[in-house]
C-alpha cells in the first residue's frame, strides 16, 4: 500500500470520526436544551466533587504543616 493511499484512507477516516462527533454533540445540545434541569444538577455534582477534593488536599497539607511545626518546635 503506498503511502498516498494510506494518507486519503486516514483522511476520510478522520472525515467521518467528525461526522460522528458533530452528531453526538449536536444531541447532547439539543438534550441539554430540553432538560436543562438535569445539566444544572450534573454540573452542581461536579461541583460539589471538586470542593470535596481541594477540601482533602487542604486536610492533608495541614497535617503535613502540624508535623514539620513539632518537629521544629521539638528540635529533633
Amino acid at each position: 500500500m503506498s503511502f498516498i493511499t494510506k494518507a486519503k484512507d486516514f483522511m476520510s477516516s478522520q472525515k467521518t470520526t467528525t461526522d460522528k462527533l458533530k452528531a453526538k454533540a449536536s444531541r447532547a445540545y439539543q438534550y441539554a436544551k430540553e432538560n436543562p434541569d438535569d445539566v444544572m444538577l450534573a454540573g452542581l455534582l461536579l461541583c460539589g466533587i471538586n470542593q470535596q477534593s481541594t477540601l482533602s488536599e487542604i486536610e492533608n497539607a495541614s497535617e503535613v504543616s502540624a508535623y514539620v511545626d513539632v518537629h521544629e518546635f521539638m528540635g529533633s
